[in-house]
């Protein structure tokens, strides 16, 4: 098992997971060229990144009035995000000229096949002094169409 460990003094006289710690990553990619047509899946599998959250918080009331909220925080990326998934799959048809040059192609992707929700990163607010947890998630089912021409 890879790991990825820092240690910056200013966070913590502890080593900690680095960012881009991710323990394990699996992709497999499988493409087929028959005649004009161009096929192509990928799938994609990824242990969870690293991240600090909050664990509680406080408010202050300044001298002017105002009141600041504040968050005590885990140990630095002591946390890990779900697991990553995904799978993509394409498909394109070339266009050709008499000459039997690519001109060009028009293609179909799909990314995100069965729609996974998928963490990027989670949010974190105050509201009635309770912290309010959101996930942000990456894209969900997004099909694309492309066109690219040749005009040499």
């Amino acid at each position: 098992m890879a790991q990825t460990i820092n240690h910056f003094a200013i966070y913590s006289a502890q080593d900690f997971p680095a960012d881009q710690d991710v323990r394990n990553e699996f992709k497999i990619v499988n493409m087929y060229k028959m005649n004009k047509w161009d096929f192509a899946a990928t799938w994609i599998y990824a242990s969870g990144e690293p991240y600090t959250a909050p664990s509680g918080s406080y408010s202050v009331k300044l001298l002017d009035g105002t009141v600041e909220n504040f968050l005590t925080v885990t140990s630095k990326n002591s946390l890990r995000l779900p697991d990553y998934q995904r799978m993509d799959v394409a498909v394109n048809y070339h266009f050709h000229n008499k000459e039997k040059k690519d001109k060009g192609y028009i293609g179909l992707s799909l990314f995100n096949v069965y729609g996974r929700k998928n963490v990027w990163y989670k949010e974190f607010t105050v509201a009635s002094n309770h912290i309010v947890t959101t996930n942000v998630d990456y894209l969900g089912f997004t099909p694309n169409i492309t066109l690219s021409l040749k005009f040499k």
